[in-house]
């Protein structure tokens, strides 16, 4: 009795830890693949986003960098000139600025983020308009506004609210649309106000952000070569310049430091030679991260496949009574593999609590997107899947391995 007892008490006490060792590693597994996804897909669920860019100039002070702030007479004038643009937009900066917001004087007030685009902006990033029209987003006083921030101001199209702090400024609902996609640098911002022509006709201001979007099938490098002679002309005339004074090498200078650049918006993300108007990311980093991800599960998977073999002597005598009295091979088989099926499932059940408990701890700010299940459906249902897949395997050869023996034999033995 001495002896089933602690046979029994082993064998709990290592299921126990086995599952306790599982936990960790799910858990670790689906906030890990939820970072690394968002870094890899970061703005490409915006519509269109293979063919929206970031409009840069050579940076002059160092060779194959590239400075994201340029100069809106110049934009224009290139975004007139190429036939193979779809829209052109300008942005006083693609992340958002936090802003105190209130419905009226006397009012409580909550933080939203707000940032400033030219028109074309709707239809270089896609936006789609819930209510309302373009027809009075005119100036700085008119705002289109996300849906949920429209929610939770309770504000329709036509209705007022202010932002600001000591000094408030008065907006106008011209506009709502739907929320953008979470995983980009458009989700965070919870109302738009319109640009105008600030900056038009101001040669030394080279502080905006300018997105292209090209038609279907253009080539960005048949873009570069119109717009670099458009915006070396366009400099030629507004400062005057005489070419006959320059020597043959200030001239290709000059032409090099006035050759606009695109990089593509998805790519822009983790580009390492160019200022970010939105978020940037490290893309060593994120692969690192993917590796310790597999390393996890790789480590989870070795022992879990040690665990089923230490646990075959224990099982052994079980395991041939059972064949005696008429148990099939593929009945016990199946017996063992649905036990660490069991196992997984709870596993990762205890994985979902530690998942909560992290998304509510401070902990949670080293993440750069919601860890919640339902915005991350994919990542949860590869987690389940690497988890069962994991499970049936580990328990296979083992459970094949435990049932291979003669009953008699394997009764004497144990």
């Amino acid at each position: 009795m001495a002896r089933i007892y602690k046979k029994g008490k082993t064998s709990l006490v290592s299921s126990i830890l086995n599952i306790l060792g599982l936990t960790a590693a799910f858990a670790a597994l689906y906030i890990i693949l939820v970072q690394v996804h968002h870094d890899f897909t970061y703005n490409k669920a915006l519509k269109d986003s293979d063919r929206i860019y970031v409009l840069t100039m050579p940076d002059r002070f160092s060779n194959n960098v590239y400075s994201t702030y340029v100069n809106r007479q110049m934009s224009e004038a290139v975004i007139a000139a190429v036939p193979s643009v779809e829209a052109g937009c300008c942005a006083a900066n693609l992340g958002s600025l936090e802003v105190s917001v209130r419905l009226g004087e006397g009012q409580s007030s909550i933080e939203l983020r707000v940032t400033s685009f030219s028109k074309p902006a709707i239809d270089v990033f896609g936006f789609e308009l819930v209510a309302g029209n373009l027809d009075h987003w005119i100036s700085n006083t008119d705002a289109v506004m996300s849906e949920s921030a429209a929610k939770r101001l309770g504000l329709q199209v036509g209705d007022h609210f202010q932002y600001g702090s000591w000094n408030w400024t008065d907006v106008t609902v011209a506009a709502i649309y739907k929320d953008m996609p979470v995983n980009s640098d458009l989700s965070s911002i919870d109302f738009i106000l319109n640009l105008g022509e600030a900056g038009m006709s101001d040669w030394t201001q080279w502080g905006w952000n300018y997105f292209i979007k090209l038609a279907k099938g253009a080539d960005p490098k048949e873009f570069e070569e119109i717009a670099n002679k458009v915006a070396y002309d366009l400099w030629v005339t507004e400062f005057d310049i005489d070419e006959s004074d320059m020597t043959e090498a200030d001239i290709e200078a000059s032409k090099k430091m006035m050759s606009p650049h695109l990089i593509k918006l998805t790519d822009n993300y983790f580009a390492d030679n160019v200022g970010h108007p939105g978020k940037s990311g490290n893309r060593t980093t994120t692969i690192t991260l993917l590796v310790i991800a597999i390393f996890v599960m790789l480590i989870a998977f070795i022992n879990y496949i040690n665990f089923f073999f230490a646990m075959v002597p224990l099982r052994l005598r079980s395991i041939n009574t059972r064949k005696i009295l008429g148990s099939s091979r593929f009945q016990l088989v199946m017996s063992s593999v649905g036990e660490s099926v069991l196992m997984v499932v709870i596993a990762l059940g205890l994985a979902v609590a530690v998942v909560t408990l992290f998304r509510q701890s401070t902990l949670a700010a080293l993440i750069d997107t919601p860890l919640n299940f339902g915005q991350n459906l994919g990542i949860a249902a590869l987690t389940i899947g690497i988890a069962l897949l994991i499970s049936v395997l580990a328990s296979l050869y083992p459970a094949l391995f435990s049932t291979s023996f003669n009953p008699a034999f394997a009764s004497a033995s144990a």
